[in-house]
């Protein structure tokens, strides 16, 4: 979320009580931020629901409108002024405020850290009778990766294997698809990697995974 936001949702409560403080809330014009989230299907949507639900509740005379998004386009929309709340990953918001990496000549100032909700644990997982001891292993090996777009992919197995001495370019077969579809293709031999969004660690998914 950005401080910008949230201080909008402040500002808008003070403002209507300073002004109308005899006018009930349900006679009280709704005021509309939108929350940018996650892909469908994700955590993220319905952690971005509960959120609007509580703010909502504490402001009635605000609307909270929950749209789909990820960390790299929250960012991109919060810095085009096309959302007011949104989630991100520390390593994306710092990379656009500082315009670097991927944010090299997009800085932005608009989205600042308002408040963390969970740790973002990531976790690389491989079928038990695969001969994969460490992440330079996976060289020439198929893999199934996050989503083509997804933040997980450039900024965790992309970084990931840079510190390792490989490229996505050295794996073997990659397919891309969500924890769930890798878990499956775990049973065909494919290495299966991120998981740890809450509420889905890898031992979730091990009742289906040949062992």
């Amino acid at each position: 979320m950005t401080i910008r936001a949230l201080r909008f949702v402040y500002l808008v409560a003070a403002v209507f009580a300073a002004v109308a403080p005899a006018v009930s809330a349900e006679a009280q014009p709704k005021v509309t931020l939108v929350f940018s989230a996650g892909p469908t299907g994700g955590t993220w949507t319905p952690m971005a629901a509960a959120t609007a639900d509580v703010i909502k509740r504490k402001y009635p005379e605000l609307d909270v409108l929950v749209e789909p998004g990820a960390a790299l386009v929250n960012m991109e929309k919060m810095r085009n002024d096309k959302t007011d709340l949104a989630w991100s990953m520390t390593t994306v918001l710092a990379d656009a405020r500082a315009g670097t990496n991927s944010w090299k000549g997009k800085q932005t100032d608009k989205p600042l850290f308002v408040a963390n909700y969970y740790p973002n644990v990531w976790q690389l997982a491989t079928p038990a009778a695969a001969d994969i001891r460490k992440v330079a292993d996976l060289k020439g090996k198929a893999v199934a990766l996050p989503p083509r777009g997804n933040t997980s992919l450039s900024e965790g197995w992309e970084l990931l294997l840079r510190v390792h001495g490989i490229k996505l370019d050295d794996l073997g077969t990659k397919s891309y698809g969500s924890l769930t579809e890798n878990a499956r293709r775990s049973g065909t031999g494919r290495r299966w990697p991120w998981a740890g969004r809450p509420p889905s660690p890898p031992h979730s998914c091990s009742t289906s995974v040949p062992r």
